[in-house]
């Protein structure tokens, strides 16, 4: 007989070890990975967002892997909104030094940047203590969705390089980015200020 379970990548709030134990029953933890080339987002309604990743070439987003049943993949889409409002891609990632594909639900686009409820992102805070994952990479998603779209990615700062950043706002310091997550300029060097 064929076997139909899938490995499933979590990034939000399925990295919460009780709330998948409630919907997907049938799920077996595999590890803790990495998705790079992707960043985290909140996108939805404006104070009840929900987390989703993106395409970007410096980002990395912490993720857990998961064995799912058929059962538990029905369950996870109906939690998801599939196909209305998360679809489905299949990524490659690393787990234990060799190269893993697994589903990830993906928001589908059109929808804005917004702020989570606290109930759901202690949800994922819980998931992320639990793993050790460093919470930075949400704080930063929180910035983005404060500071709106204008704010980019910060490649050149080598202390925080999931950092956001943007141009200065006055002429002084037009030739620096401005490092929103750390509150400081990223220097010449490449590092945020209070880095150094």
């Amino acid at each position: 007989m064929r076997n139909t379970n899938k490995v499933y990548l979590a990034y939000g709030s399925n990295l919460n070890l009780e709330q998948m134990e409630y919907r997907c029953p049938y799920a077996v933890p595999l590890g803790y990975t990495e998705l790079p080339g992707f960043k985290l987002l909140f996108r939805g309604s404006k104070n009840n967002a929900v987390a989703t990743v993106e395409p970007h070439d410096c980002g990395i987003v912490p993720a857990l892997l998961w064995e799912i049943t058929p059962r538990d993949e029905e369950a996870l889409d109906r939690y998801e909104g599939w196909p209305r409002f998360y679809r489905k891609e299949t990524v490659t990632v690393t787990l234990y030094g060799k190269p893993v594909e697994a589903m990830v639900y993906i928001m589908n686009d059109g929808h804005p940047l917004g702020l989570p409820d606290d109930y759901y992102l202690n949800v994922i805070l819980e998931g992320y203590a639990s793993a050790g994952f460093d919470a930075d990479v949400l704080e930063t998603a929180m910035a983005v969705s404060l500071g709106g779209e204008q704010q980019k990615l910060c490649a050149d700062c080598l202390a925080c390089s999931n950092s956001m950043s943007e141009p200065a706002e006055n002429d002084e310091d037009s030739d620096k980015l401005y490092c929103v997550v750390k509150q400081a300029y990223v220097t010449e060097d490449g590092f945020c200020d209070d880095y150094n």
